[in-house]
């Protein structure tokens, strides 16, 4: 799983959009996502407002300010919990599944993706997208920044726990 989510993410021109519940990707994963990021690519990831997992939760938020400083756009998910798992690719590659961008579901667990290409099912994903943006709020990079040393400090240490989570 983490080396077909390294290629699609390596492989995007122009756009790179993931909805995900449990953001905790391994260190190469966040590379590409920055890097692409600030060479212009529209990265855009969907997160939930309500999480199920205070551990994962924490754990997932101390990667956002690194990613908004470099470009990336996080928006939360306002209307209930999201638990879909998909990556859309220059609005032409889909990728809809029960993998999480989380180190489990990358290096450990038994994970089902489907692979979508060119198709109608592709524009379907795209406006599922457009969809849950409309009901999402967009980080604010300086006031996700400038939140309580407090978050910072349970952030970072929860990050220590990723391997786990």
């Amino acid at each position: 799983m983490r080396n077909a989510f390294h290629t699609l993410l390596t492989i995007a021109e122009n756009s790179i959009w993931i909805t995900t519940p449990y953001f905790v990707p391994d260190q190469e994963i966040f590379t590409i996502l920055k890097l692409k990021a600030m060479s212009g690519l529209d990265v855009r990831i969907i997160y939930p407002g309500k999480s199920d997992s205070i551990l994962s939760d924490s754990a997932s938020k101390s990667y956002f300010a690194p990613l908004l400083e470099s470009g990336v756009k996080i928006y939360t998910y306002k209307k209930n919990f999201l638990h879909a798992k998909v990556i859309l690719i220059d609005h032409e590659i889909a990728s809809v599944g029960t993998a999480n961008l989380d180190v489990r579901s990358l290096h450990l667990n038994y994970e089902l993706t489907s692979f979508l290409y060119e198709s109608d099912a592709v524009a379907q994903v795209k406006q599922s997208f457009l969809n849950d943006f409309s009901v999402s709020t967009k980080l604010d990079v300086t006031e996700f920044i400038e939140r309580s040393l407090f978050k910072k400090l349970i952030e970072s240490l929860t990050r220590l726990f990723s391997p786990l989570l």
